[in-house]
């Protein structure tokens, strides 16, 4: 079952180069959001429920975890 999708636009692929400058096999690609599909059951109070959605974070490397529980920080302001 889908519980969300993203429809994107490409905008440009890029070729990555190492710190050396020499090229790598790998390249970036960008494109922007341009509408999100969510299912009604995973909105909580107007909000996205992460956890009832069984999200995974990307955690680095080549770990993933499975997100069952969700802490909210508050973001720094600066005058």
């Amino acid at each position: 079952m889908q519980m969300d999708a993203f429809e994107c636009k490409w905008i440009q692929t890029m070729s990555l180069q190492g710190l050396s400058g020499k090229p790598t096999p790998w390249c970036l690609v960008l494109g922007e959001v341009v509408g999100v599909d969510i299912d009604d059951r995973m909105i909580d109070g107007g909000m996205v429920d992460i956890v009832k959605m069984q999200a995974l974070a990307r955690c680095g490397y080549m770990d993933y975890a499975p997100v069952d529980k969700v802490t909210s920080l508050a973001r720094p302001t600066w005058p």
